[in-house]
């Protein structure tokens, strides 16, 4: 269908740095920090701490293709 916007998702799972975590987690847990806003083209993303594996996921849905 012509007109519409191509959009992609992405996910991302990188491990923590022990050194970072918890200001990563001090970060997290700031209502007003939220630095996916800024992204153009952003529509929806999470970052959350998977605290078992000590991994951090970075999800979003975005405009445009994966570039």
């Amino acid at each position: 269908m012509s007109g519409f916007t191509d959009q992609g998702a992405l996910t991302v799972i990188a491990p923590i740095d022990p050194q970072h975590r918890e200001t990563l987690e001090k970060r997290l847990a700031d209502k007003t920090f939220n630095p996916l806003a800024s992204l153009p083209g952003f529509h929806f993303g999470r970052l959350l701490i998977l605290h078992e594996t000590q991994q951090l996921v970075y999800s979003v849905n975005h405009d445009g293709t994966e570039e």
